[in-house]
């Protein structure tokens, strides 16, 4: 949005890349007797930058040579598919009431090594079908298929999903943007996700 040249667009958007390499590197080198497979990205509240970076952590592990899936988990915004340049298909929501299998839902993206998993169209059952023993299962097979899974999930203090999705997640990110995030409501949702037992990195 800010009249920027190219050569700054540049080095903007390479050293992001670098902040979000360093990330990837410090995730899979966190524990070295059951490296970190499926990784949740969630943020206290809505404009914290929550999909920009799970979207381009997905990135960078597809980047470093991992088979990587990335899932769009916020089923009441969902936004992976306008970054990833995509059409808004079936995907997590269906997948969950049994409407179609994995096979129709799973997309490649334009980022080499990098596959998509949409939001879907949520309904009225969708929350309860996110915490039924179906979601277990889909990670389960998701794991055998890929080598890393990254879940961009809804705000932890909006909506339930961070909640019901972080409990298949090896680790956690909470994503805080300068000038937007707030102490007291961040120090909340982490406590909200500890309180169910869900691990946040760092």
């Amino acid at each position: 949005l800010l009249p920027v040249s190219g050569t700054q667009r540049r080095i903007v958007e390479m050293t992001l890349t670098r902040t979000i390499d360093s990330i990837r590197t410090a995730l899979l080198f966190a524990r070295h007797d059951r490296p970190y497979e499926v990784i949740m990205v969630t943020s206290a509240l809505g404009q914290e930058g929550k999909t920009t970076v799970a979207s381009q952590l997905a990135v960078s592990f597809a980047r470093s040579g991992r088979r990587t899936l990335l899932i769009d988990g916020d089923v009441c915004n969902p936004q992976q598919h306008i970054v990833l340049g995509m059409p808004m298909d079936k995907g997590l929501a269906e997948l969950l009431r049994s409407e179609c299998t994995l096979d129709d839902v799973l997309k490649p993206t334009p980022a080499d090594g990098l596959w998509s998993l949409s939001a879907g169209y949520r309904d009225t059952f969708t929350d309860q079908n996110m915490a039924s023993a179906r979601v277990g299962k889909l990670f389960q097979e998701l794991r055998s298929r890929f080598d890393m899974i990254v879940i961009d999930t809804g705000p932890v203090l909006t909506s339930p999903d961070a909640m019901l999705l972080g409990q298949h997640a090896d680790t956690t990110i909470v994503s805080v943007r300068r000038d937007i995030s707030r102490l007291p409501k961040v120090h909340e949702a982490v406590d909200r996700l500890r309180v169910v037992g869900i691990h946040i990195a760092g």
